[in-house]
């Protein structure tokens, strides 16, 4: 078994213990087109593309951490704000609390489907709306992970370069040659004379941005 792909397979698990209460499952496909030489580090890579798609899955559940989510709900005056309907005190507590937490990067307050507050970082892990306790008809979605950050963890937990491009125009790299660059959905291609082996994935940002999360793994 390759070194590197060992301690992956125990990660899903990990993430999976710090409370996430079942298991997603999602598709990755695989160029149909690539042959039986590159077959070997197409699948390391779909295992690899699994472990990140894990993280972000976790990340965006809020699941690994419900501090935050626990922080809005304990901010009275926030908390009255939106309660009130009024959506410029929710906005203003808001910012407040996610600039007061160390890892809050958006936060989101709707009330009977209407959205009073809408904070976040420019481009961020998407969150997922959840009843707030003690504030009947408020919903809250919390992200707890930038676009970077989340770059950097699957960068360094997978050894593999990423690219997340949103359907905003947002854009980052681990590998700034290919951030911009022309990406296949799956296959090989081309970086700065370089040869990669390349897999890619969706995932929802924040607001419904649509996000394209690729890996790419030298050739």
């Amino acid at each position: 078994m390759n070194k590197r792909l060992a301690p992956l397979l125990a990660i899903p698990l990990l993430l999976a213990a710090c409370g996430s209460a079942k298991t997603v499952t999602r598709t990755v496909t695989v160029s149909s087109a690539a042959s039986p030489a590159a077959a070997a580090p197409q699948g390391q890579l779909a295992t690899l593309a699994g472990v990140a798609q894990r993280i972000y899955v976790e990340e965006s559940k809020g699941t690994v951490d419900q501090s935050p989510l626990r922080a809005v709900e304990a901010d009275r005056p926030l908390m009255s704000a939106a309660l009130a309907g009024n959506a410029a005190g929710a906005t203003a507590g808001a910012t407040r609390v996610m600039n007061a937490a160390s890892h809050i990067t958006g936060i989101e307050l709707v009330r009977n489907g209407r959205t009073l507050a809408d904070v976040h970082l420019p481009f961020v892990v998407g969150g997922k709306l959840k009843q707030l306790r003690g504030a009947p008809g408020i919903q809250g979605a919390i992200s707890i992970q930038d676009i970077l950050g989340y770059v950097s963890l699957v960068h360094r937990v997978t050894g593999t370069d990423v690219v997340v491009r949103g359907s905003g125009g947002h854009a980052l790299s681990s590998l700034q040659a290919a951030t911009h660059a022309k990406l296949p959905s799956s296959g090989r291609v081309d970086v700065a004379g370089r040869t990669y082996q390349v897999l890619s994935f969706h995932e929802p940002g924040w607001a419904g941005e649509r996000l394209t999360i690729w890996l790419l793994q030298p050739a």
